[in-house]
């Protein structure tokens, strides 16, 4: 998912915060009030902004830790070439 996700964001021209609000709004999709839709990272974000800061850290580590194992699995790839 890291390196998909990571060279979708460079392709799109997201940053990382677009890309974990794409990610929270796509596993829960929106959210309708009296007719009105809302997007569940806005929402998050708005009502409890130290939980959508910790997700958001959490989301950039998964991704980064993911992405330094696909780099050390290349390197071995390249070791044994």
């Amino acid at each position: 998912m890291g390196t998909d996700i990571y060279l979708k964001w460079v392709g799109q021209g997201k940053d990382d915060e677009e890309a974990y609000n794409d990610f929270i709004d796509d596993s829960t999709g929106d959210i309708t009030i009296m007719g009105m839709e809302f997007t569940p990272s806005t929402i998050l974000k708005e009502l409890d902004p130290i939980a959508y800061n910790c997700g958001h850290s959490y989301f950039i580590d998964s991704e980064l830790s993911e992405l330094n194992t696909q780099i050390e699995e290349l390197e071995e790839e390249l070791k044994g070439a």
